[in-house]
C-alpha cells in the first residue's frame, strides 16, 4: 500500500510540476505570438499620427480609456534609417513614451523635456548612433535620442485635459505628433 502511495505522490507531482510549467510558458508566449497586438491594431502606415481617443470611430477602443486623455499614436520603422517622433505641446501635461511591437515601454518623457513647446525624440540604431558619433564633430547637442535594437514599434502620445473645455486643445496636441524620417543632410 505503502509503494503504490508513493508512486501516486511521486506522479501528482510530477503531474502540477509539468502543468505549472507549461502554464508559465503559455503565458511568456502570449505576447510573442499575438497576431492582434497594439502595434497591428493602432500602428500607421505613413508614420502619421492617428488619434485613438476620444473619437476612435472605425478603430478598436482602448482598455478603460481616461476621459480626460487624448491619446494619439503613430508607428516607426528603423529598418531603413533614424525616425524622429515629434509633437507639439501647449497643454497642461503631456506624456510620450516608446513602445516595442511587443508592448514594452522602451523610454518616456513628459512635457518637460519639451523646448518651446515642442518635443522631438530621434530614434535610431545603434549602428546608426555609432556612425553619427563618428561623423559628429558636435555630438552632444540638446536632441534627445534613443538608441534601441527594436525597429518597429509605436510612439504614443497622451495629453491631459485637465477641464473638460480644454479637450478640443489636447486633441490638437495629440494629433500634432508625427513619426517621419531623419533626413540625411541634416545633423541628428
Amino acid at each position: 500500500m505503502g509503494r503504490i502511495l508513493s508512486s501516486f505522490m511521486l506522479t501528482l507531482i510530477a503531474g502540477l510540476l509539468l502543468g505549472a510549467a507549461v502554464h508559465i510558458l503559455t503565458i511568456f508566449a502570449i505576447p510573442h505570438l499575438a497576431e492582434r497586438n497594439a502595434y497591428a491594431r493602432f500602428g500607421t502606415a505613413s508614420g502619421a499620427s492617428d488619434l485613438l481617443f476620444p473619437g476612435t470611430e472605425g478603430r478598436p477602443p482602448l482598455p478603460q480609456p481616461d476621459p480626460a486623455v487624448a491619446v494619439a499614436a503613430c508607428s516607426f520603422d528603423l529598418s531603413k534609417g533614424p525616425m524622429i517622433a515629434s509633437a507639439k505641446l501647449d497643454a497642461s501635461f503631456a506624456s510620450l513614451s516608446v513602445h516595442a511591437r511587443g508592448g514594452e515601454v522602451l523610454y518616456a518623457v513628459t512635457d518637460q523635456a519639451a523646448t518651446r513647446g515642442q518635443v522631438k525624440l530621434t530614434l535610431m540604431s545603434q549602428a546608426y548612433f555609432d556612425e553619427f558619433v563618428a561623423d559628429s564633430e558636435d555630438a552632444t547637442t540638446n536632441v534627445l535620442r534613443l538608441v534601441t535594437a527594436e525597429t518597429r514599434g509605436l510612439v504614443v502620445i497622451r495629453v491631459l485635459a485637465a477641464f473638460p473645455t480644454e479637450m478640443a486643445d489636447a486633441r490638437k496636441a495629440a494629433t500634432s505628433l508625427a513619426c517621419t524620417p531623419q533626413p540625411s543632410e541634416a545633423q541628428l
